[in-house]
């Protein structure tokens, strides 16, 4: 099965203190198992690395960048077109 990851999903996952962290981690590694596959948009990402530098540290957000490309979570690029 396919998940895609959501940036309060990657903040409870990244900031130990989090109320989620201990849930999220213990399912990321459960599906990991399972062979489940993880999708995180690019803008996801860049939310998530907004929020950690915000509310936890500038350097848990430049931790959380070098540790994502780590993890077998596929980030997807998304492009928005608009019409003014």
């Amino acid at each position: 099965m396919k998940y895609l990851i959501d940036s309060d999903f990657l903040f409870g996952l990244f900031v130990a203190h989090d109320p989620h962290h201990e849930k999220t981690a213990s399912l990321l590694k459960s599906l990991i198992n399972k062979g489940d596959e993880f999708v995180v948009s690019n803008l996801v990402v860049q939310e998530a690395a907004t929020v950690l530098s915000r509310k936890a540290s500038q350097n848990m957000a430049i931790f959380f960048l070098s540790e994502l490309s780590k993890m077998p979570i596929q980030i997807c690029s998304l492009v928005v077109k608009m019409k003014i």
